[in-house]
């Protein structure tokens, strides 16, 4: 993104390439003048233009104060920076009087020149959002490989880049479904170990009897089936990157195990008495809150504390409403790549997906959005949104509501009485119909209505309308 908010006013045109070139580096296009009265003619026919005014002191259509005056008296908002081999209190006195509000000497011109090129971006952006929504997006997808342009999300981007630059512990929490191992690789892939392995283990998927076999390894006949000697994950992270997914899990007798292996950097495999260097950073993550596991004695707080060096908080979808539609659009464009069809979402499908709480976050967006696809034609409307996110609370409602067999098979009945009920009521009565519309046989729907007491006799619910 190349921002054009600031103008230079230098009648030395190898200073006004320098100012140019330091500022291109931060994609910031420079409208430099080597005249004054040319520059403020300018700036009187785009008042609104810059956002910052780089002015030199010493030229001779002008002096440097002057210049600033005049720029003001046009826009007072314009920060006016002045540049000066000459950095005696009289001459700053004077700039300062005239409403500069920078002075900077030029024998550090491109110390000053790097730092006032932040300060202008940060000027820039101040005044359109939709630019910071443009940079936003664009830091996501270089840090993250995600899509977003949400300032929260901005944030854990910005966080990721910062520990990417260290070997610290990174403890990343969050809800279910909001990309825990996603940020866990971008802090890999941004490191300096990123040509090295990234070793992803989920803790809660590991037996508690196997942890300390898959994790450290272990040596030939150290236990039953133990036929051959095993390499564990920390040892083949060497060098890389070792991700514990769902560390919350993890039994607390096993925790002071690995408490030892984070502070010894050393591993020890089962059956064996010989301890093994490695070199590997470790990221952690859990969708509990760890502080209150600790609080009720369910994790160790040494544990806590030695992996809670560099926090990550990952926002759920609900607190990040601006990355919903560029999340949505991504995963349709990647359905059409994978499929060459040209479907879209209408704006009432996006109005529904961004008024959505989504529990689930962005996997049940991506399980919901993908359904929708297959469903439907070239256009995937609102309606088509809202069903599949009924189906989905549906399937959860089994997964989370029903506590028996026997409720499960009650609510599967009134399932199945709730779809030869509104069949019936789509085909006016008609059963014929309604049977063909749920593709069962006639003499089928006519059973099952009876079974489920919506017709008190089969011959009277034959008697129904034809």
């Amino acid at each position: 993104m190349i921002f054009r908010n600031v103008i230079a006013i230098d009648d030395d045109g190898l200073a006004g390439e320098a100012i140019k070139m330091v500022f291109s580096k931060k994609g910031i296009s420079v409208d430099f003048f080597d005249s004054p009265k040319k520059a403020i003619l300018h700036i009187k026919e785009h008042p609104r233009r810059y956002k910052m005014a780089i002015v030199d002191f010493q030229m001779k259509e002008s002096s440097g104060d002057k210049v600033v005056k005049e720029i003001k008296n046009i826009n007072g908002s314009i920060l006016t920076v002045v540049l000066s081999g000459d950095d005696s209190l009289e001459t700053i006195k004077r700039c300062q009087e005239a409403g500069a509000d920078n002075f900077y000497s030029k024998g550090h011109a491109l110390e000053n020149l790097a730092l006032l090129s932040e300060v202008a971006k940060d000027k820039y952006v101040e005044g359109n959002p939709e630019v910071l929504k443009e940079l936003n997006e664009e830091k996501i997808s270089s840090i993250l490989a995600l899509k977003g342009r949400s300032n929260e999300l901005a944030r854990v981007a910005d966080l990721v880049n910062t520990f990417s630059t260290t070997n610290e512990p990174v403890l990343i929490q969050g809800a279910s479904g909001t990309g825990k191992e996603r940020i866990a690789r971008a802090v890999h892939n941004n490191s300096n170990r990123s040509k090295k392995p990234f070793i992803a283990v989920n803790c809660g998927a590991i037996p508690a009897n196997l942890l300390e076999s898959e994790l450290f390894g272990h040596e030939k006949g150290s236990f039953t089936g133990a036929t051959n000697a095993k390499a564990g994950k920390f040892l083949a992270a060497d060098g890389g990157t070792i991700f514990l997914d769902e560390i919350g899990e993890m039994p607390l007798d096993f925790q002071v195990k690995l408490l030892r292996v984070l502070q010894e950097r050393e591993v020890t495999p089962v059956g064996s008495n010989r301890s093994m260097k490695a070199n590997f950073r470790v990221v952690a993550a859990t969708n509990r809150n760890l502080k209150e596991e600790v609080n009720n004695g369910r994790f160790r707080e040494d544990l806590f504390y030695r992996l809670n060096i560099l926090p990550i908080e990952i926002p759920s979808l609900e607190n990040r409403r601006e990355d919903i539609v560029s999340i949505a659009s991504f995963i349709v464009d990647e359905k059409n790549k994978e499929t060459g069809q040209a479907k879209k979402l209408t704006e009432d499908a996006l109005g529904i997906m961004k008024s959505y709480n989504w529990p689930g976050n962005v996997r049940q967006l991506e399980a919901v959005l993908k359904r929708a696809y297959v469903l439907n034609g070239v256009s995937i409307n609102d309606k088509a949104i809202e069903q599949q996110i009924e189906c989905n609370n549906s399937e959860n409602s089994y997964k989370h509501g029903i506590q028996s067999w026997s409720e499960l098979e009650n609510e599967f009945q009134e399932r199945q009485k709730g779809l030869l009920e509104e069949a019936l009521k789509l085909s006016r009565g008609n059963k014929k119909d309604a049977a063909k519309m749920l593709n069962l046989a006639y003499t089928t729907y006519i059973s099952k209505r009876f079974k489920f007491g919506l017709d008190t006799k089969i011959n009277s619910a034959n008697r129904g309308s034809l």
